[in-house]
C-alpha cells in the first residue's frame, strides 16, 4: 500500500524541479545522480540535484504555495522523467506518493504516473558547511547583475583551466568580479555587507563561469540578500529557498590590473544603444570572423567598416557626445565588441584608447567600478 508524503501545487513542484535538475548531467556515469532527492520533512520539502562540480538545494515551507506534507519521507526520482511529468500536468495539487519499493505516484486528477525510485540512503551527503572565512552578503539584484556582466568573458578552452572561471576578491565592502578570455577582460563589482567586524581575510577564489552564470539566473528577482559563505574548497551561496554547493577551481589567476591602461591617446564618450546596434548591424553583414574597423577622425562621429569578398564593403557612423585626444584608427572583432557592449548597463559608454595595438578599455560613463577590455585586431593595414 502507498503512503502519501504531501500534495503540492503544480506550479511551485514545477518551478524547482525546473531549478535544481539545472545541474544533473544526462547519462551521469553515477546513476544516482541521474537523480532529484526528494525529502518531504516536517516543515517543508526539499529538493536537492548535484554533480561533480555543483549541488542545489531547494527548499519549500510547508503550508505555503499549496505545499502540504501528510507524512515525512524521501526518495530519489530520476530528473528527466518526473520534470517532464510535472511539466504536462495542468494546474492544480499535485500528489506524491512513495511506496516501499521505492515506486513513485505522481498524480493530478485523472492523470497518473508511476516511475521507478532509488534509494535515498545511497545519495551522497551534502558537502562540508564548516566556514573558513567570514560570511558576507549582497543584495541579489546587485549579485545576479555583476555576475552577468563578467561571466561573458571566460575562457572556453581548457588549456587554461583558470581562465574558464570568475575570479573573485573580497574586500570589507565589496565583491570584484573577474573573467577573461585572453582576448576580453570584463571586471565588475558589487557592494557587500559583513556579518562580523572581523579582519579576518577572504582570499581571492575561482568559480567555474558556466556554474556561476547558470545559478545567476536562479537568483530570484527580489530585494533579499544572498549570503556567500567560502570554503576551502567550495563557496555556498544561500538565498530564502535557494541553496548553491560550487566547488572551486584551483590554481593562480592572472593579475589583470597590470594589463589595464593608466593612460589614454584618445578618449570618446557615446550612446551606448546607438554604439552597439551600428556594431551589431556591421558584424552581421561583414560576418563575425572579419574585423570591424573604427576610426575617429571627425569630431562628431565615429565610423565603423569591414570588408568581405563575398557582400563588399559595411559603413556606419555613430554621433559622438565627447571626443579628446588624437584620431584613432582600430581593428577588432565586431561579436567581441558587441558582447561587451550588451553587458554595460548604461545610457553612455566611454571608450578610450592608448595606441593602434593596445587594449581598448570600455566603462559606463562615470562608472569607474567596471571596466572591459578588448585586444584589437593587428592589421597591415
Amino acid at each position: 500500500m502507498n503512503k502519501v508524503i504531501f500534495h503540492i501545487v503544480q506550479s511551485e513542484l514545477l518551478r524547482a524541479l525546473q531549478l535544481v535538475s539545472r545541474t544533473v548531467v544526462a547519462n551521469n556515469p553515477v546513476p544516482i545522480l541521474s537523480g532529484i532527492y526528494v525529502s518531504a520533512e516536517l516543515q517543508q520539502l526539499m529538493l536537492i540535484a548535484g554533480n561533480a562540480v555543483s549541488r542545489i538545494q531547494y527548499r519549500i515551507p510547508v503550508e505555503r504555495n499549496g505545499c502540504e506534507i501528510v507524512q515525512p519521507g524521501s526518495v530519489v526520482v530520476p530528473a528527466k522523467y518526473l520534470l517532464e511529468w510535472v511539466r504536462k500536468l495542468p494546474p492544480g495539487v499535485v500528489t506524491f506518493e512513495v511506496s516501499s519499493a521505492f515506486l513513485v505516484t505522481v498524480r493530478s486528477g485523472a492523470a497518473v504516473c508511476r516511475i521507478g525510485g532509488m534509494n535515498p540512503e545511497d545519495y551522497p551527503s551534502t558537502p562540508e558547511k564548516t566556514a573558513v572565512y567570514p560570511a558576507f552578503r549582497i543584495s541579489n539584484e546587485a549579485l545576479k547583475r555583476a555576475i552577468q556582466q563578467v561571466a561573458f568573458a571566460v575562457s572556453t578552452s581548457e588549456s587554461r583551466p583558470v581562465l574558464t572561471g570568475v575570479h573573485c576578491q573580497v574586500s570589507n565592502t565589496a565583491l570584484r568580479l573577474s573573467a577573461s578570455d585572453s582576448i576580453r577582460l570584463a571586471i565588475g563589482q558589487a557592494p557587500i555587507q559583513r556579518e562580523s567586524e572581523t579582519d579576518a581575510e577572504v582570499p581571492p577564489f575561482i568559480v567555474p563561469g558556466k556554474v556561476l552564470y547558470d545559478f545567476s539566473k536562479m537568483i530570484p528577482d527580489t530585494k533579499e540578500m544572498t549570503r556567500i559563505v567560502v570554503c576551502s574548497q567550495q563557496i555556498r551561496l544561500q538565498t530564502e529557498q535557494l541553496e548553491a554547493h560550487l566547488m572551486l577551481l584551483l590554481g593562480t589567476y592572472p593579475s589583470v590590473d597590470r594589463i589595464i591602461p593608466s593612460e589614454f591617446a584618445t578618449e570618446m564618450v557615446v550612446s551606448t544603444s546607438g554604439f552597439l546596434e551600428a556594431i551589431e548591424r556591421v558584424t552581421l553583414m561583414s560576418g563575425e570572423g572579419n574585423p570591424v574597423k573604427l576610426d575617429s577622425t571627425c569630431a562628431k562621429t565615429v565610423q565603423f567598416a569591414s570588408r568581405t569578398a563575398e557582400i563588399g564593403e559595411v559603413f556606419e557612423e555613430v554621433p559622438v557626445r565627447d571626443l579628446s585626444g588624437e584620431a584613432v584608427s582600430v581593428c577588432f572583432n565586431g561579436k567581441y565588441m558587441t558582447d561587451i557592449v550588451r553587458a554595460i548597463d548604461s545610457t553612455h559608454l566611454a571608450v578610450r584608447f592608448s595606441g593602434k595595438s593596445s587594449p581598448i578599455l570600455l566603462q559606463p560613463a562615470g562608472c569607474p567600478d567596471s571596466q572591459y577590455l578588448l585586444t584589437p585586431i593587428r592589421t597591415h593595414a
